[in-house]
């Protein structure tokens, strides 16, 4: 696997947490190819700075508006990107 900026952690822990039911730790953890210790870091941060939200009764985490949000921004300058490496 390539090296992945944080950035890129933190769009695939939130895409994966993105749907209509919630996801365990377990399952964020194997999508996001994270270790558990490296995934407690990056939950914590989310959930401080509201972009993830856990759900105590479920016990499952779900990407919030605000995560939702910094998602598309994340896609739009990742495909900006893009396209400016194929005009190099």
């Amino acid at each position: 696997m390539r090296y992945r900026s944080r950035t890129e952690i933190i769009s695939q822990i939130l895409e994966t947490a993105n749907g209509r039911v919630g996801i365990t730790i377990t399952k964020l953890m194997y999508k996001a190819f994270l270790s558990h210790d490296q995934l407690k870091g990056y939950v914590k941060v989310l959930t401080e700075n509201d972009l993830l939200n856990y759900d105590f009764v479920t016990r499952t985490f779900k990407t919030t508006e605000r995560g939702l949000r910094f998602l598309n921004l994340y896609n739009k300058i990742d495909q900006l990107m893009k396209e400016e490496e194929e005009k190099i």
